[in-house]
């Protein structure tokens, strides 16, 4: 799973016909979010900035950040801010549901193993919801053109409608493929190839470019089994699990790349996830990526153990029979946040320094 450095001792390839000389993908990361902000931070050191951004979950946060202030110096400190603290404390446990079915739901997936015949309700199944007022989720307001930079925002969109919940799907696919950006983002994209990556995605996918960079944001951070689905203007949206590491949308339209070479999903819990809503096994597509050798490859496989203090972790109380999010006070979010930003950094800096020899 982990690529290959022998794979970056070669030079780039200078396309001119790809509007985007250096795409950085910011792929999931959950609340280790922060380290992708020293990833964009490490490029602009080694003199590689990319002209775009393609980003999904987790990462679509700190594409935010990015869209939202020019400096380092100014990332960082909305990185570490009282806004981005309050806006973690927002996500709270759905009190519906009971340890004892987390886990036999965990375990029914875990035996089943394939995909859905039916229309899942997404909205019952999520464990975590986030009260939905007025503000926005995402404190501050971006721009999909910053810093020169040209951001995309990977989300889906349902197929199905709260009728059609628990009725048989065949051969109906339950998600479409979304990318959210500005006119030039989508423009990049016209007459790109597309391949989902099972039956239970949408064979085509949707180029949307009225769609706020907030409500992309909150989108994209809606994963499946975490939080339900979200609504813009009366269409229902998903996270970008179904693509999270969109590595063919942005190699259509960049020369070079920048990207993780990722953890492992779990065989007990995500896999069975992924297979069971998302018809594909993550840790199949992850190893199928092209080791191109333009391509500059980040590692970052150790992240959950090197930042297991340093994210907002969830764990069981017994004595209210439920998952609860160990919230952290805002000196300890600083502290978190600095030390995944500095992670980042460091093994950003190495993978370009080696692309470089």
């Amino acid at each position: 799973m982990i690529a290959n450095p022998k794979n970056n001792h070669a030079h780039e390839y200078h396309n001119t016909n790809k509007p985007f000389k250096h795409s950085m993908l910011m792929s999931g990361g959950g609340s280790r979010f922060g380290y992708y902000l020293g990833m964009y931070a490490a490029a602009i050191a080694s003199n590689k900035k990319p002209d775009a951004i393609f980003a999904t979950c987790g990462g679509a946060i700190a594409a935010g950040i990015v869209g939202s202030f020019e400096s380092i110096k100014e990332q960082k400190e909305a990185l570490l801010s009282h806004e981005i603290h309050q806006m973690s404390q927002r996500i709270q446990y759905n009190k519906r549901h009971s340890l004892i079915n987390v886990f036999l739901d965990i375990g029914k997936r875990y035996l089943h193993r394939r995909a859905t015949d039916i229309f899942p309700d997404l909205h019952h199944d999520a464990l975590f919801n986030i009260n939905d007022n007025d503000t926005p989720l995402f404190p501050f307001t971006p721009n999909y053109a910053s810093n020169n930079c040209t951001i995309a925002i990977i989300g889906s969109k349902l197929c199905f409608n709260n009728n059609q919940v628990g009725t048989k799907r065949h051969a109906s696919p339950l998600f479409e493929e979304v990318i959210f950006s500005n006119r030039k983002g989508i423009s990049a994209l016209i007459n790109a190839p597309y391949s989902p990556h099972s039956s239970l995605i949408k064979n085509t996918f949707k180029k949307e470019d009225s769609v706020s960079f907030q409500d992309a944001i909150r989108i994209s951070v809606s994963d499946i089994y975490y939080l339900p689905p979200y609504s813009v203007a009366g269409e229902n949206y998903m996270g970008g699990m179904l693509d999270l590491v969109p590595f063919h949308l942005a190699q259509h339209c960049s020369t070079t790349l920048s990207l993780e070479a990722k953890q492992p999903f779990s065989n007990f819990s995500a896999v069975p996830a992924f297979l069971y809503l998302l018809g594909y096994n993550p840790n199949d597509v992850q190893q199928a990526i092209p080791h191109r050798p333009q391509d500059i490859w980040i590692n970052t496989s150790d992240s959950p153990k090197e930042l297991k203090a340093h994210q907002i972790n969830k764990k069981i109380d017994l004595l209210s029979n439920q998952i609860v999010i160990d919230t952290p006070s805002y000196d300890q979010f600083c502290t978190m946040m600095q030390a995944q930003w500095d992670y980042g950094y460091q093994r950003a800096l190495i993978a370009f320094k080696q692309h470089h020899k």
